[in-house]
């Protein structure tokens, strides 16, 4: 019961690079202590998100041969948790970091017995009657999100015979290792069929994926001539910290606890990535840009979810609160651009999403959601669709 204490290293979302997050529990009788307690503290400083009410109530007691072991463990570096002063101290280990992010995986299936390998249905679909010559466009959703998102782009994309790959992926795991397995499918796909030709139309954080893809060397499959980013958070989202939080309201309507969806869809990397000054972003945002012969083309919308009445009205709410940490932080949110009409689309904002230098970029009245919901009546005359077919120069159906 112990280790399963490790296992909030997954659980880590503010610590920044090279810091840590030291988690104390009191010691009842030096020997006891609550593993809610553990679980809470977490939630509530490392903005964690596990489910208290599947962490159970009952004290735990620490064996003498627990604490050897934790002992010995610590001296090799193995554990980032002691005994010291009546505590149970645990150290949470800087989220960002690749090697600890596999480290937690394997804490998981080790002590949960769920698999963290990548799941069967996911990577790079194909239709069964798959053309390498036909015009193709590969779609690449974004966090939180899957196929169903695409359903009306797909349907565009029929009526102007189109034809239209798909790549899945667990959303909410490190954007990364997305890209890797997207560099290795679409690869394997181009050595049986090297003339293929492929446009990416990417939603969201799937524009990060395909940069990742396209700007790391030794990634390049050598196929895409072109990509499409709609709403991609180039810069980072400020809202990416309310991300746990949207993922465990989703989890919890659907009553999905016991399938652990949200933690075989990853644990939480990807909104660490997508914060501006991220390692991830600072990385990717320092590399060159892929060759000649890919072109980048950015989508912005420029209508947020909340109407701007209302966020007013909740900024004046806001500031009318006791100062302090709290009433801060929820001031900041509410003025950041990404909820500002004209400002962002909800969940990115402008600046973020119209990377500079780059072959196209527009902006259209809309949300970050609409931005690839189609309409539903002619979804191919949208003007979204119709701005990437003429980019495209395909002149027609």
């Amino acid at each position: 019961m112990l280790a399963a204490a490790l296992l909030l290293l997954a659980a880590a979302r503010r610590a920044a690079a090279d810091e840590f997050i030291d988690i104390a529990v009191p010691l009842r009788e030096g020997a006891y202590f609550s593993p809610r307690e553990l679980c809470r503290q977490c939630n509530e400083r490392a903005n964690a998100h596990i489910p208290l009410s599947l962490v159970p109530e009952k004290e735990h007691h620490i064996t003498d041969a627990e604490r050897k072991a934790l002992a010995v463990a610590g001296v090799l570096g193995m554990v980032p948790a002691k005994i010291e002063d009546g505590q149970l101290v645990v150290r949470l280990r800087n989220p960002q970091d690749d090697a600890t992010r596999r480290r937690n995986r394997a804490l998981i299936e080790k002590y949960l017995g769920i698999s963290m390998e990548w799941p069967k249905n996911n990577g790079l679909h194909l239709p069964e009657d798959f053309d390498p010559t036909k015009r193709t466009i590969l779609l690449v959703h974004g966090l939180d999100s899957d196929e169903a998102d695409f359903r009306r782009f797909r349907q565009a994309c029929k009526a102007w015979q189109v034809q239209t790959l798909f790549f899945d992926y667990p959303n909410d795991g490190p954007i990364a290792w997305a890209g890797d397995r997207l560099s290795d499918d679409l690869k394997m796909l181009a050595v049986g069929h090297p003339k293929l030709r492929v446009a990416v139309v990417a939603h969201s954080m799937g524009g990060l994926v395909v940069r990742y893809v396209l700007e790391t060397p030794d990634k390049r499959p050598g196929c895409i001539t072109d990509l499409f980013m709609l709403g991609t958070p180039n810069l980072g989202s400020g809202l990416s910290g309310a991300q746990p939080v949207v993922e465990l309201f989703r989890e919890a309507v659907k009553k999905n606890w016991k399938t652990w969806g949200t933690i075989q869809d990853g644990l939480g990397e990807a909104a660490d990535d997508l914060k501006p000054g991220s390692e991830f972003l600072t990385t990717l945002n320092e590399r060159e840009r892929p060759p000649q012969g890919v072109k980048y083309h950015c989508a912005a919308g420029t209508k947020s979810y909340v109407p701007q009445t209302m966020l007013v009205a909740a900024q004046r709410s806001a500031l009318s609160l006791t100062r302090g940490k709290p009433r801060d932080e929820l001031v900041s949110m509410l003025e950041m651009p990404e909820l500002e009409d004209g400002r962002g689309d909800g969940a990115v904002s402008i600046q973020s999403a119209l990377l500079p230098g780059v072959e196209s970029r527009r902006t259209f009245e809309l949300n970050h959601m609409q931005l690839v919901l189609l309409p539903a009546e002619r979804p191919e005359m949208s003007d979204v669709f119709q701005w990437i077919v003429q980019t495209l120069d395909w002149l027609g159906p």
